[in-house]
């Protein structure tokens, strides 16, 4: 059809113009205006112009792709430095109201303005859990937009692993009886590494919280400190469904969630396991998760020993 066209139009030659295989148009002669014949020479001609002219339409299409490409970059760097700082001011507003939430609350179950009935304890103690799971949300996004703002690495120092354990469980304790899941610690009664106790504190915050959301009413939770072979280690398991093997690789990935907790309403944003992992490999350690042969997920993170203290094998 563009031969026809083209020769309806006084066109005599004709060469195709292509680009990654595609006709994209043509190089088209008409007569010589001496009314002299074309020679092989002018054809020779004609393929070479219509060589270069693909040549140079092929790389104008790759400049365009990567112009689109620089384009879509900045425009994602822009669109991620939004919600870093949305997130970050979000988060800023809401710690203000939480953390009066739960200053009030505790104030009141300690009698601050006289007793309370034990059926009103029961009330202010639900009202305290909840403003501070709520409270370690919002800590979570902060943390996350640290992390993504490229924060320098902690400053480690001699800390208690099982100190630092029993604060968390003694601070969800509350959490874990309204939901009749009792919390069961074993295992080494001190056990020194290097670390940062306010960082190690949330690592164990997140995991105790995240094995409480996902086990059923009259289970347990078993926290396991070890400290052999050079290392320390803490293990947390629970008796929960235990996470579905596609998600095994995904669920430390920011913004990403295992399946839903069939034991529980509450939802978080899918970064607590993410600050967990961070935080654990920017203090040297390493955290690892699984399932339990008998039901339930299982995770541990694994530290070196504190300097100069030697562990039995």
């Amino acid at each position: 059809m563009l031969r026809r066209r083209l020769r309806e139009s006084g066109y005599i030659l004709a060469h195709e113009v292509t680009s990654e295989g595609h006709r994209i148009g043509a190089v088209a002669l008409g007569e010589k205006t001496t009314g002299r014949s074309y020679v092989g020479e002018d054809l020779r001609l004609l393929a070479a112009v219509t060589r270069e002219t693909s040549l140079r339409v092929h790389r104008l299409n790759l400049e365009q792709d990567f112009v689109d490409e620089v384009v879509a970059r900045h425009h994602m760097e822009e669109m991620g430095k939004f919600r870093t700082q949305f997130f970050a001011q979000f988060a800023h507003d809401l710690r203000s109201p939480l953390t009066s939430i739960n200053w009030g609350a505790r104030n009141l179950l300690d009698g601050v303005v006289g007793p309370v009935t034990p059926e009103q304890a029961n009330y202010l103690e639900g009202i305290e859990a909840s403003a501070r799971q709520l409270v370690r949300l919002v800590n979570n996004l902060l943390e996350v937009t640290r992390l993504e703002s490229g924060m320098p690495d902690v400053e480690l120092a001699p800390v208690d692993l099982a100190a630092i354990t029993r604060e968390s469980v003694a601070k969800l304790q509350v959490t874990a009886a309204s939901r009749s899941v009792e919390l069961r610690t074993a295992g080494a009664e001190s056990v020194p590494m290097t670390g940062q106790a306010e960082k190690l504190l949330e690592v164990i915050d997140n995991l105790l919280e995240n094995a409480i959301r996902y086990s059923p009413s009259g289970s347990t939770v078993d926290l396991f400190l070890a400290a052999n072979g050079g290392g320390v280690s803490l293990s947390i398991e629970d008796r929960g469904p235990g996470i579905d093997p596609d998600d095994l690789e995904l669920i430390f990935e920011p913004y990403r969630q295992g399946s839903a907790s069939p034991h529980s309403a509450q939802q978080g944003f899918g970064l607590g396991l993410f600050v967990v992992k961070s935080w654990t490999e920017r203090m040297g350690g390493s955290v690892e998760v699984d399932n339990r042969p008998d039901g339930g997920a299982r995770f541990t993170i694994a530290f070196p020993a504190a300097a100069g203290e030697e562990r039995p094998a």
